[in-house]
């Protein structure tokens, strides 16, 4: 008899366990700025589903999106442990995602999502000496060479911010090419003026 209420004890014990037993799915961590690592309140954090449509092509599939709070921080829960492989990601229209993570069952901590400002450089691009009409300029920023002796023209091209970006030219004058090349840092959100005289 003693056997018995033991065992029907045991099996009370692991029931109320189990019942009690955690099975929910977090990921908690913070959005921060890459290079600077402040704290960016405010930023959608993307979680979705990626699944193979087609050979070799994926689809992403939306879960749930929240948002970063006042100090950056984020936080993301689902009741059930569930079956899907999940991703995470900061999204902004002014930033560069940097980090994707994949939601693993259980509590998932620490993980911190990292978006890159963008930055912007206006390019001012003038043939100061021309010699004929078949003076060219061919940058790293535009598809197409630029032909000719009065060419005074302003390009606006999308940069990182927070880091070097690199320039290089070729210009052919007199069928002579030279190269040039050159590094600007860009603070984040900004926009800087380049010239390039030739």
């Amino acid at each position: 008899m003693k056997k018995l209420i033991f065992l029907l004890l045991s099996i009370l014990s692991f029931a109320i366990t189990s019942c009690n037993k955690d099975n929910s799915t977090s990921i908690e961590g913070r959005v921060l700025e890459e290079d600077t690592n402040m704290p960016l309140p405010n930023k959608m954090v993307y979680i979705y589903r990626t699944e193979s449509v087609f050979l070799g092509s994926y689809s992403e599939y939306s879960v749930d999106t929240i948002f970063s709070d006042s100090n950056g921080n984020y936080k993301w829960m689902t009741p059930d442990k569930g079956t899907d492989v999940l991703d995470i990601k900061a999204i902004d229209p002014l930033y560069f995602t940097k980090i994707t993570y994949s939601i693993n069952t259980g509590k998932n901590k620490g993980k911190d999502l990292i978006l890159q400002p963008k930055a912007w450089i206006r390019y001012h691009v003038k043939n100061t000496k021309p010699f004929d009409d078949s003076d060219r300029i061919k940058t790293g920023f535009l598809d197409s060479p630029l032909y000719g002796q009065d060419i005074n023209d302003s390009f606006m091209v999308q940069g990182g911010g927070n880091k070097k970006n690199f320039v290089y030219w070729f210009v052919t004058k007199n069928n002579i090419q030279k190269e040039f090349r050159d590094s600007v840092f860009i603070k984040g959100l900004d926009t800087l003026d380049y010239n390039i005289n030739y």
